[in-house]
């Protein structure tokens, strides 16, 4: 399985997990567990494009140029991102053509893969200090204004960047991302379990389902045949923001 197979699978479950988000109401409206499903299989997408980036340190013949790039898809992603993250979760509020949108603070995943692979080249290039930088900054910026997959996120294409040669060391640091991002899954099966919170069945199916599924992203990179495959440009970056918007522009034109 080449690059460019990993890359389109992260695409593909990144626009199913999207397009649920933006339109949850009319898809679990249809069937909740429809929703839940979609939701589950956009967790393959953070930990394949973690493993690109990883992979993308190390083959890069410019790393200043990569980080640019990436700084500037980042830049260019966060207002599309904060209007989607704001559709459910907002921390303001603001009219625009006499509709009210909403628009979240949180810092897209672009951000959180930026600084990952300010990681990988700080250690590859043997420069500890913009490491030290980007450690502070993804532990700050997790907490306040919040992003994307967090601390832990950062961390994971780190470690990817680490063991890429041992298929053994990748599996074990993809199960343990996926234990520590879905944590929330073992404590609500043990909530209902132990019948304490009044946790209802169909949330611990659900978190259960999303831990799996985060695992599950494991398997495409243990079949990573370390081999490009067709080179897809700039488009991979702009498919981001695009289907974001698009996707929005859809949801306020016609629901």
């Amino acid at each position: 399985m080449s690059a460019f197979i990993l890359k389109l699978i992260a695409i593909i479950s990144m626009l199913i997990d999207h397009t649920a988000h933006i339109f949850q109401n009319e898809i679990s409206g249809v069937s909740p567990w429809l929703y839940i499903a979609m939701r589950a299989v956009g967790r393959l997408a953070f930990p394949l494009f973690a493993f690109g980036v990883a992979e993308g340190a190390i083959r890069t013949r410019s790393g200043k140029k990569y980080l640019g790039r990436m700084l500037l898809f980042a830049v260019v992603s966060q207002i599309p991102f904060s209007l989607m993250v704001g559709l459910t979760r907002p921390d303001f509020t603001f009219s625009l053509f006499g509709r009210a949108f909403g628009f979240s603070s949180k810092l897209s995943v672009m951000v959180t893969l930026f600084l990952g692979l300010v990681l990988c080249l700080s250690y590859k290039e043997k420069r500890p200090f913009p490491a030290l930088g980007a450690l502070a900054a993804s532990y700050f910026l997790a907490g306040r204004p919040g992003m994307d997959y967090g601390f832990w996120g950062v961390l994971l294409v780190f470690g990817l960047f680490i063991v890429r040669e041992k298929k053994l060391r990748l599996l074990v640091v993809l199960l343990a991302f996926a234990l520590i991002i879905q944590s929330g899954a073992a404590v609500s099966a043990a909530k209902y379990v132990l019948g304490i919170g009044g946790v209802e069945l169909r949330g611990v199916i659900r978190d259960l389902i999303c831990l799996a599924a985060t695992a599950l992203a494991a398997l495409p990179v243990m079949l990573y045949n370390g081999k490009r495959g067709p080179k897809t440009g700039i488009w991979a970056y702009l498919v981001y923001p695009a289907h974001i918007a698009a996707l929005l522009i859809v949801k306020y034109l016609f629901f």
